[in-house]
């Protein structure tokens, strides 16, 4: 959907928080738009909920997107 030529993703473990970033850059969206997108966006936001974590989002159209999911995870 987003048209993108490079994805990248980053990793970061600094203990106990797990960062996952995921950005392109593709076509972009406006985030609070009417537009209808289906749940991706809002599944995201709720399963990270479920786990503690958060989810921020942001894009604007022609610019791109990146998703940044975090969480802190229990010690062993």
């Amino acid at each position: 959907h987003s048209a993108a030529r490079t994805v990248r993703l980053r990793l970061t473990w600094t203990a106990p928080d797990l960062l996952v970033a995921v950005e392109d850059d593709g076509a972009g969206f406006e985030p609070g738009g009417d537009a209808p997108r289906g749940n991706g966006l809002r599944n995201q936001a709720a399963r990270m909920q479920e786990i503690g974590g958060t989810v921020d989002i942001k894009s604007a159209p022609g610019q791109g997107t990146q998703v940044t999911l975090r969480v802190s995870l229990p010690p062993e």
